[in-house]
């Protein structure tokens, strides 16, 4: 019988990982500081690489949510978000959006599913709202800033569905997203 236990240096990601999401409790997805998103399953005895995807177009993943089944949205530094469709291979991305506002050379401070098809991203003091749903561009559907004022956090509430904000002056809530 296996132990279930997993000591501290049973598990090792090789490279500067910087973020990690998973699928359930075997399957983790990992960004890399060079750009690099994999995929580990835990299953086995040794972590094994299912698949590393390879984008010469992305720079550090700094926060990277599982999407749906198959996606993975990435965000990276330079202001760039990528859905990734993990079964397409070495090719994975499927859209991405590159934001014009300059968010201090930040994208993605903070990233977040609302659903399967929506996330929302937090840089400093503004906070945009997206949808993958369909093939369409990858855009912006709403977006919420703070004048003068950052945001220290911002989270998904499911139970009440409203995004909380929090900033010195206090919580704010938003009960709408569209």
């Amino acid at each position: 019988m296996r132990d279930s236990t997993i000591n501290s240096d049973s598990v090792q990601f090789k490279g500067d990982a910087l973020t990690i999401d998973n699928k359930d409790q075997f399957v983790h997805y990992v960004g890399f500081r060079n750009g690099d998103v994999r995929i580990w399953d835990l299953r086995s005895s040794q972590p094994k690489l299912i698949s590393p995807f390879e984008s010469s177009q992305m720079r550090s993943v700094i926060n990277l949510k599982k999407a749906g089944e198959y996606g993975v949205i990435c965000s990276s530094i330079g202001s760039n978000i990528k859905l990734l469709d993990l079964r397409m291979g070495k090719s994975p991305v499927r859209r991405s959006y590159r934001s014009n506002k300059n968010v201090y050379n930040v994208f993605g401070e903070n990233m977040e599913m609302i659903t399967d098809s929506e996330f929302f991203v937090q840089s400093k003091n503004l906070i945009e709202v997206f949808n993958v749903s369909d093939e369409e561009p990858m855009k912006v559907i709403t977006e919420f800033e703070r004048e003068g004022e950052p945001i220290s956090f911002a989270k998904w509430m499911e139970n009440y569905k409203s995004l909380y904000t929090l900033s010195n002056s206090g919580i704010q809530c938003y009960n709408s997203l569209k």
